[in-house]
């Protein structure tokens, strides 16, 4: 259930209207895990104008995702600094912004190996209780 309210903000922010934006900055920062391992992340500032008023976003996309390979500096090639971008915001509340609304493959995976969590829990409960006699039972 978790991995499709993370997969929902993706899909939530897919329909946001667009402003155009600048990109302010863009770095790659990097985090040691305990066991020694190294992650990499993209932050990105930008800036865009709704209805007459400049707004900093920061949010590269709903959900911030890390990883060992290259993928944080790839983000960091397609948002340069001084770059066009395309700004995604709640029309409810244009400060709140994203530039990605395309759920990749972790969050798709992520929800994937919840949704057979919940399946297989399921069928054990089922089992269980047509083995304890079903609805005569009860």
């Amino acid at each position: 259930i978790l991995g499709f309210a993370f997969l929902w903000q993706y899909w939530r922010a897919a329909d946001w209207p667009t402003a155009p934006g600048t990109v302010m900055a863009s770095r790659v920062e990097s985090r040691r895990g305990s066991k020694g391992s190294t992650t990499h992340l993209c932050k990105v500032e930008y800036r865009y104008v709704v209805n007459g008023q400049v707004y900093i976003g920061s949010k590269l996309e709903p959900m911030e995702v890390s990883s060992s390979g290259n993928g944080a500096y790839d983000d960091q090639r397609e948002y340069p600094p001084g770059g066009a971008c395309t700004v995604h915001y709640d029309p409810e509340k244009p400060g709140e912004s994203v530039l990605r609304v395309k759920a990749g493959w972790f969050q798709w995976l992520f929800a994937g190996i919840g949704t057979i969590c919940v399946a297989i829990g399921a069928a054990a409960w089922v089992a269980g209780w047509f083995k304890s006699g079903g609805p005569q039972s009860a």
